[in-house]
C-alpha cells in the first residue's frame, strides 16, 4: 500500500514537468517545420508590386472586389514589365476567368458541386504574364454563385511569383505557428492520457481535451491559408476546414461535462447530439447537391452561438457559487469565448480578411489554463482517493496483520450463502499460548506472535484462497478451488514447520504452534456453511487438545 502510494505520488509530481516537456516538444516541432519552409524569408528581393488599385467595371466606375455576388467583370491595365511575371491574387468563393485583350489565359478547374462546392473555395491563383503584355488590358470575369456577398479578390500583385509567395508565407507564419502548437499540444494530451489512465489517475476527460485541441488545431492549420500557398489546387484544404468545424464542439463539451459540475449531462448530450446531427445534415445536403458546406456554414455558427450561451451560463453559475476551485477554467473560458465571438463577428461583417486569429490565441490560453486546472484537480482528487482507499482498507483489513478482518469474513460468508458454491473448504486456525506470551512477555511479543502466524498463513495459502483474522488468536481460511482439499493437505503437511520460533531474548526461543481444523462442503451435501464452520471449529479444538497433551502444557 505504501509503495503503491509513493509511486503514484511520484507520478503525480512529474505531471507539471511532463506537460512542460510536451510544450517544449511542441515548440521544437513548430520550429523544425517552420525552418523546413523553402526559401530564406529574410532575403526577399520584393521584385513585385501591388496590383490592387485601378480596377474598373464595364461602365468605368471603380470596382469593389471585397463583396462580390453573381457576375462581375472588371478591368485594369498591366504595368510596364521588365521580365515575364506572375499575376497573383487570393480568390474566395468565386470562379474567375482571366483575359488579356479578350484572349483567355486562365480558367478555373471544373469542380463538382457535389460535396466540393461550386467554387475553388479559398485559394491563391498564379497566372503567367509575358512581359510583352505590358500596357495591355487584363480582364477578370468573376462569377460568385452564392447570394451572400462572400465573393472576394484580394492580395493582388504582379511580379516575381516566388517573392510574392515567400512574402505571404512570412505574413502567415504567426497564425500557422499558433495552429501547429495547438495541434501538437492536442496530440501530447492524447498520449499523456494513456499512462495516466492505466494508473487510474484520470478518466476520459484528458482524452476529450486532446481530441478537441487536435481537431481545432488541424482546422486552423487548414484555415490559415498557408497550405494554399504551396498547392495550386487547394480546394481540399478548404473543404477539410469546413468539415472539421462542426466536429470541434462534441469533444470540448464531453471534456467539460466530465471535468466540471457546472455542465450538466443534459447540456453535454444536447450539444453533442446537435453538433453530430448538424455535421450529418450538412454532409448529406452537400452530397445530394442541395446545399454545399459553404451555404450551410450558418448552421454551425448558430450552434456555436448556442454553445457560447450555455458555457457563459455555466461560468456565471460557478462564479455566483463562489467556486474558487474552477478559477483557471473560468478565466480560460472567458478568453476562449471572447476570441471566438470576435472572429464570428469579423467573418459575417467582413471587417477583416483573417477570421480565426483571435480564436487561435483564445484556444492557447484556454488549453494552458485548463491544464493548470487539471493538475490542480489531479492533486486534490488523488489525495481524496488515497484517503478513501485508506478508510476502506481499515474497514476491511486487520490493522496489525493487514489480513482481511472479521467484517470481510462475514460479508464473504453472506456472499457464499447467497450465490452458492460447487465445493468449499473452510479451515479454522487458533494460535496456541497467546495468553501465556501476553502475560509473561508482554503484548508486544504477543503481537509479534500473531504477525508471524499471519505472515506464514498468507505466504502459504494465499494462492489457494483467502485468509481472515476474525479474533485475537483466531484465523479462518476459505477456498472455492475444486481441488482445494488435496492441495490444502499438501500445504498443511509442511505448514507446522513454517511457523518457526518466537524470539523472546538473546538466548530464549519459544516454538510457535497453531491448532487447525477444516471441513469440506459440496453442493450436493445436505448441510449449510454454518454447519461446515462448526465442524471445522470442533476439529480445531480437538487438535488443540492433542497439541497441549503432546507438549504437556
Amino acid at each position: 500500500m505504501n509503495n503503491s502510494k509513493t509511486r503514484h505520488l511520484k507520478t503525480l509530481n512529474k505531471i507539471p514537468r511532463i506537460i512542460f516537456l510536451f510544450s517544449i516538444i511542441a515548440t521544437i516541432i513548430s520550429i523544425i517545420v517552420l525552418c523546413s519552409i523553402p526559401g530564406n524569408l529574410e532575403t526577399i528581393s520584393c521584385d513585385y508590386e501591388s496590383f490592387s488599385n485601378g480596377w474598373v467595371t464595364d461602365n468605368g466606375s471603380k470596382a469593389d472586389l471585397s463583396h462580390i455576388t453573381g457576375k462581375y467583370v472588371v478591368h485594369n491595365t498591366i504595368p510596364l514589365l521588365s521580365h515575364d511575371s506572375k499575376l497573383f491574387f487570393f480568390l474566395k468563393t468565386s470562379n474567375v476567368c482571366v483575359y488579356i485583350d479578350d484572349e483567355l489565359i486562365y480558367k478555373p478547374d471544373s469542380y463538382t458541386t457535389r460535396l466540393l462546392g461550386k467554387t475553388p473555395g479559398a485559394s491563391f491563383v498564379q497566372i503567367n504574364i509575358d512581359k510583352k503584355y505590358s500596357g495591355h488590358t487584363v480582364t477578370l470575369d468573376i462569377d460568385n454563385p452564392y447570394c451572400d456577398g462572400s465573393g472576394k479578390i484580394s492580395d493582388i500583385y504582379i511580379g516575381d511569383g516566388k517573392d510574392i509567395i515567400l512574402s505571404h508565407i512570412r505574413q502567415r507564419l504567426p497564425a500557422f505557428s499558433l495552429s501547429l502548437v495547438i495541434t501538437v499540444f492536442g496530440l501530447c494530451f492524447i498520449f499523456l492520457f494513456i499512462p495516466l489512465y492505466r494508473k487510474h489517475m484520470i478518466g476520459a476527460e484528458m482524452l476529450y481535451l486532446g481530441v478537441f485541441a487536435t481537431i481545432i488545431g488541424l482546422f486552423m492549420i487548414m484555415d490559415c491559408r498557408i497550405m494554399q500557398l504551396f498547392f495550386q489546387n487547394a480546394h481540399i484544404f478548404h473543404m477539410q476546414a469546413e468539415i472539421l468545424m462542426p466536429l470541434i464542439l462534441p469533444p470540448l463539451f464531453l471534456f467539460m461535462g466530465r471535468m466540471y459540475n457546472e455542465y450538466s449531462q443534459r447540456i453535454v448530450n444536447l450539444i453533442t447530439a446537435i453538433s453530430s446531427i448538424s455535421f450529418i445534415l450538412r454532409f448529406m445536403l452537400s452530397l445530394l447537391n442541395i446545399k454545399d458546406f459553404h451555404e450551410t456554414l450558418i448552421i454551425t455558427h448558430i450552434i456555436y452561438g448556442i454553445s457560447i450561451i450555455l458555457v457563459v451560463h455555466a461560468v456565471i453559475t460557478g462564479i455566483l457559487r463562489r467556486n474558487k476551485n474552477n478559477i483557471y477554467h473560468n478565466i480560460g473560458c472567458i478568453c476562449f469565448l471572447s476570441a471566438v465571438s470576435i472572429d464570428i463577428v469579423l467573418h459575417w461583417t467582413r471587417l477583416s480578411a483573417e477570421t480565426s486569429f483571435f480564436t487561435r490565441i483564445g484556444v492557447l490560453l484556454f488549453l494552458f489554463l485548463d491544464t493548470l486546472q487539471i493538475i490542480s484537480y489531479l492533486r486534490s482528487n488523488y489525495q481524496a482517493n488515497i484517503r478513501m482507499k485508506l478508510l476502506s482498507r481499515l474497514a476491511y483489513h486487520d490493522g496489525l496483520t493487514d489480513m482481511l478482518n472479521r467484517t470481510s469474513y462475514m460479508e464473504e460468508i453472506k456472499n457464499i450463502s447467497s450465490n452458492g458454491y460447487r465445493e468449499l473448504l473452510v479451515a479454522v486456525f487458533d494460535v496456541n499460548n497467546l495468553k501465556f506470551v501476553n502475560d509473561t512477555y508482554g503484548h508486544i511479543k504477543g503481537d509479534e506472535l500473531i504477525k508471524s502466524v499471519a505472515d506464514c498463513l498468507q505466504n502459504n495459502l494465499s494462492d489457494l484462497g483467502k485468509c481472515y483474522r476474525i479474533g485475537g488468536d483466531e484465523f479462518v481460511f476459505i477456498s472455492k478451488d475444486n481441488d482445494a482439499e488435496n492441495r490444502f493437505k499438501e500445504i498443511i503437511a509442511s505448514l507446522s514447520q513454517s511457523y518457526g520460533d518466537l524470539h523472546i531474548d538473546d538466548d530464549t526461543y519459544m516454538p510457535i504452534t497453531v491448532a487447525m481444523g477444516y471441513s469440506i462442503l459440496r453442493k450436493d451435501m445436505k448441510r449449510s456453511i454454518d454447519d461446515a464452520i462448526r465442524e471445522a471449529d470442533s476439529k480445531m479444538y480437538e487438535n488443540k487438545r492433542k497439541i497441549k497433551d503432546s507438549i504437556n502444557i
